[in-house]
């Protein structure tokens, strides 16, 4: 059995630093529609409710680095965006940030 890898509290800053929720969050496929200062609003991960057929949304602040869905209890940083999207570990969200953002990565044991 594989360890899962683990990377640097330094090394998972860095990857959220370099990716601002908003950015990742339209590279994903979201469309980002403001709702105010600085909040935006983008489809829920569940967006579409199988009954109703009622598209849900979630709230985005990139200023905050986080975004919370008040239908599926979803919420986090950049880093858990894209494990929920993607259904990836933690170690491969931070992988996949890191990539796009250009980091090499040390993994730590």
């Amino acid at each position: 059995m594989t360890t899962p890898l683990r990377y640097s509290d330094r090394d998972i800053a860095q990857v959220r630093d370099l990716n601002p929720i908003a950015h990742v969050a339209q590279d994903l496929g979201y469309k980002l529609e403001l709702r105010g200062e600085g909040e935006f609003v983008i489809p829920c991960l569940d967006s579409l409710d199988p009954e109703t057929r009622v598209a849900f949304s979630m709230s985005l602040v990139p200023a905050r680095g986080m975004f919370y869905c008040a239908h599926c209890s979803a919420g986090g940083d950049v880093i858990t965006l894209v494990e929920k999207d993607r259904k990836l570990s933690f170690a491969a969200a931070v992988e996949y940030l890191a990539q796009r953002a250009g980091i090499t990565l040390k993994a730590i044991s």
